[in-house]
């Protein structure tokens, strides 16, 4: 996408844009998982569906500014990355998203490539993403495998009422 700014966090009302960004992008899969959990377990850990991650999300922002970076096309913020250094070579790609209305249009990819230059320069030698293996996360799979990674390693989390 042209134009595009990738940008360090510099305003109250960019953590409003993280949450509304993450809000929308993340809703199909908390909308999957409502429809294949148990009811009560769903409401248990997920009480405000998305809103719940997004402010922890927000907080988590605002805690590590250093840490996340915005998309922004023509004055409006339309994406985010964020990651977490794990080892002295490792460092993780993390919470990230981008408005739906500009899905399939570069931003999530010039944001990965402008996360993997900045992490190459501060010395990482690789980096890894999780994320669902559920049908609500294809998208990202894809635009992760579009980006280069690779190898994915599967993950399963069980639940169980006490």
């Amino acid at each position: 996408m042209r134009d595009l700014i990738i940008r360090e966090l510099n305003k109250d009302s960019d953590f409003i844009s993280i949450k509304e960004i993450s809000a929308q992008a993340w809703e199909p899969i908390y909308l999957h998982r409502k429809n294949i959990m148990d009811e009560d377990i769903f409401h248990s850990l997920y009480k405000d569906g998305h809103n719940n991650k997004a402010n922890s999300l927000g907080k988590w922002c605002r805690e590590n500014k250093d840490n996340v970076r915005l998309a922004e096309k023509d004055g409006e913020v339309i994406g985010f990355v964020t990651w977490e250094g794990f080892n002295n070579e490792t460092i993780e790609l993390s919470n990230n998203a981008v408005l739906p209305s500009f899905h399939g249009k570069g931003v999530g990819s010039q944001l990965y490539q402008w996360f993997f230059e900045f992490a190459k320069k501060q010395g990482f030698k690789y980096c890894f993403v999780f994320t669902g293996n559920d049908p609500a996360h294809i998208p990202a799979q894809k635009a992760y495998e579009k980006n280069g990674f690779s190898n994915p390693v599967e993950n399963v989390r069980f639940f169980k009422r006490l």
